[in-house]
């Protein structure tokens, strides 16, 4: 796919942002968007960046490291947001600038390990499986704040960020506006117990209905397959 294809297809997904952020009279430029590539090879993520998407995610450590081994000359700010196993945190950690997906003990206890390793703290989102999904990861809702209290008691090298959610595939995407409501009010409630350094980034919404995760409090999307559809695809 042509850069200027992925332009074209960039222009229209911010243009989205923008009208779904000023439906609810908040600022485009405080929604984060997080181009994920793991259909995309080499070159369309890197025409990706070109056309402006600063911002990478990926799910799978095997397709992720060639990519980043071989982007080191651009801007990028790489992004996990896949199920991440611990033995393959070391591949990773000197790439990714967020973890999307810490949902479990032994995660963090290696994202600690590495971390402390590094001399670095590492930044992670906690992900909730809000819509208790049996095939999904995720924290189950009613353990995200005791989760949290663990992790900010006993990991000292993980730097917590804010939560992460994704919702069951529904073509009427207004059938998850009520999951990401229930995450913004756990959100608002670990900013309460917390502050606003524990809630930077509320990461929910993808390609088809990132919309609706905006306007219910999203300031972080992850978009993947608007970003590489071909011309005529809705």
């Amino acid at each position: 796919m042509t850069i200027e294809h992925i332009r074209i297809n960039v222009d229209e997904v911010y243009h989205e942002i923008k009208k779904a952020a000023q439906k609810v009279g908040k600022s485009p430029e405080d929604i984060t968007l997080v181009g994920v590539t793991k259909y995309a090879d080499l070159e369309e993520t890197r025409n990706l960046v070109h056309a402006g998407v600063k911002n990478i995610g990926e799910n799978r450590v095997q397709e992720a490291v060639p990519k980043m081994d071989q982007m080191v000359d651009l801007p990028v700010s790489w992004h996990f947001v896949g199920h991440l196993q611990s033995n393959k945190v070391k591949y990773v950690i000197d790439y990714v600038t967020l973890y999307h997906s810490l949902d479990r003990h032994s995660l963090a206890k290696e994202l600690n390990k590495r971390g402390e390793e590094k001399g670095i703290k590492v930044p992670a989102l906690v992900q909730v499986n809000v819509a208790k999904e049996e095939r999904k990861h995720g924290v189950p809702p009613e353990n995200m704040m005791s989760f949290v209290a663990e992790v900010l008691s006993r990991y000292k090298y993980i730097d917590l960020q804010g939560l992460m959610t994704m919702t069951p595939y529904d073509p009427n995407v207004e059938n998850t506006r009520g999951y990401y409501r229930q995450m913004y009010d756990l959100f608002c409630q670990l900013e309460q117990k917390y502050g606003s350094d524990v809630c930077q980034y509320l990461s929910m919404g993808m390609s088809h209905d990132y919309h609706v995760a905006i306007e219910e409090g999203a300031n972080m999307v992850r978009v993947g397959r608007a970003l590489f559809k071909s011309r005529g695809e809705v």
